[in-house]
């Protein structure tokens, strides 16, 4: 359930207040804003916000709360390899190793080392930033079904971008794309508020 988290200090509190509302990395599903979010948006931008920032909530999408890019994901990724056994680790990712070893108690290692040797490796980057951008691409589209307009959802990823690795041309040719699909107008439908022509 999203809370306001208003209750535990962070450390990167002040860039809560730049970015408007972001999903909290916590142990706990959490959203934070700014009381400023508020000023000045319409209640379809509020929508789009809050729609965006609430995606990043579901259990698939957590991971990229705590590493919101494909670098990010992958140096977790090759250093849990690595802390398993199964890979060699460099740079960034052997820090991770070592860090996920220390943590590490026997039985969790050895569960660890099946789920590692039973990854397929092939195209292993290319899963990554696919999964990566497939999250935030999700968080954009819920934004667009809340916002219902594609002109201010692009406006606003303009305005209040993600640290998320992705362009802001790239998050804009995807909800442009997500506008016009089959799945957008099911969606619209199913919700009651299809475009009728």
């Amino acid at each position: 359930m999203a809370r306001s988290g208003a209750e535990r200090p962070w450390h990167w509190t002040a860039r809560v207040l730049d970015k408007g509302g972001l999903s909290v990395a916590s142990r706990e599903s959490t959203a934070a804003a700014s009381r400023a979010i508020a000023s000045g948006l319409e209640l379809s931008e509020l929508a789009f916000l809050w729609a965006r920032v609430l995606a990043y909530l579901r259990p698939e999408h957590r991971l990229v709360v705590f590493y919101p890019t494909a670098l990010d994901v992958a140096k977790l990724l090759l250093g849990s390899l690595a802390a398993a056994g199964v890979e060699e680790a460099e740079g960034d990712a052997a820090l991770v190793a070592d860090g996920i070893s220390e943590l590490l108690e026997d039985d969790v290692r050895e569960e660890l080392a099946l789920a590692a040797e039973a990854l397929e490796k092939k195209r292993l980057r290319t899963r990554v930033g696919k999964y990566v951008r497939g999250v935030h691409a999700a968080a954009g589209r819920a934004g667009l079904i809340a916002c219902g307009d594609i002109s201010r959802a692009i406006a606003l990823v303009g305005r209040f971008p993600l640290e998320s690795g992705l362009t802001e041309a790239e998050q804009i040719a995807d909800l442009r794309a997500f506008c016009i699909s089959a799945e957008h107008c099911q969606i619209r439908e199913a919700l009651g508020v299809a475009v009728r022509g």
